[in-house]
């Protein structure tokens, strides 16, 4: 009798908390789903994207000037910049 006890004082325990867990997790999907939460992702995604594209945009400047300055080198034509130099637009905004 005692041992029955005990397991139904266990397994009513359990089930109080994993409902409780499953209600805190529901809540959280619910929270969200919820259209300013969307939005805010979106956003963030965008201006992640935004950035990406900025940093590739640099990224070709700066090697489009070394590799023009490299073939004015090899040609015996004065460089356009010193490479290192150059600092990417999105940097100096910063």
């Amino acid at each position: 009798m005692i041992r029955n006890l005990i397991l139904f004082t266990l397994g009513a325990v359990t089930g109080v908390l994993l409902f409780r867990w499953l209600l805190r997790k529901f809540d959280q999907l619910v929270a969200q789903a919820r259209p300013d939460a969307i939005v805010s992702r979106v956003a963030r995604s965008a201006q992640n994207a935004g950035d990406q594209v900025a940093d590739f945009i640099d990224d070709v400047r700066v090697n489009t000037r070394r590799r023009e300055s490299e073939l004015r080198a090899e040609l015996g034509m004065a460089p356009v910049l010193d490479p290192d130099e150059v600092v990417p637009q999105a940097r100096r905004q910063a």
